[in-house]
């Protein structure tokens, strides 16, 4: 489509198909398609006893849902263990559901537009023993990676409707996997501080 020399085009399709769109309608020009970037992720799901957070009055046995954000950042070291002078950023999304002591699901009361009312009821009635967590991490990948880009199909016979497929390629640095560590190391201590000293049994735990 024909556009005027002084007007503005937006593309918001998602990252790598606007950058395949890019790369067919402008070319590889070596910028198109560069400092691609992604989330670094780890997610844990545990459960403590409710006796673990202490302000908790015993009266109270139907316990309610939670939410909270926590940002954290991690000061880069050497191989020498000395600071570098930068800093990788992370946070943390957790959600927490009061529920019995088989119950895994921290999020059995949320998200729900529209709620089984049958199923809401049996957990406002319920004696809730346990506090089920999950910690979602989520930490900033490097910027300016040579090694991470958007490129077209090196393979011509990969095609989509006639047009060259996208390609991505996804690498991360030693400072990926250094804050990557440092984030996990802090969701555990997160983790340790919700338990209070109690027993903590882990559901799931994926990176």
């Amino acid at each position: 489509i024909p556009v005027s020399p002084d007007c503005k085009v937006i593309v918001a399709l998602g990252t790598i198909e606007s950058t395949r769109l890019a790369l067919l309608s402008f070319g590889q020009d070596g910028r198109i398609g560069s400092n691609l970037i992604a989330h670094l992720r780890s997610n844990i799901d545990f459960r403590v006893p409710r006796a673990a957070l202490a302000t908790l009055s015993p009266a109270i046995k139907a316990l309610q849902s939670s939410a909270l954000f926590v940002k954290g950042q991690h000061k880069f070291t050497r191989a020498d263990g000395t600071e570098d002078g930068t800093v990788g950023h992370f946070h943390f999304q957790i959600t927490a559901s009061g529920l019995g002591n088989v119950d895994t699901n921290s999020e059995a009361e949320l998200f729900q537009k529209i709620p089984d009312i049958d199923t809401v009821n049996q957990h406002l009635h319920a004696t809730d023993s346990h506090i089920v967590i999950t910690i979602r991490g989520i930490g900033e990948m490097e910027p300016n990676n040579p090694s991470s880009n958007v490129t077209l199909d090196l393979n011509p016979s990969q095609t989509d409707y006639g047009e060259r497929k996208a390609y991505v390629n996804l690498r991360t640095t030693a400072k990926d996997m250094q804050l990557w560590d440092a984030m996990d190391k802090a969701s555990d201590e997160l983790a340790a501080a919700f338990a209070n000293g109690q027993k903590i049994d882990v559901i799931v735990r994926n990176k």
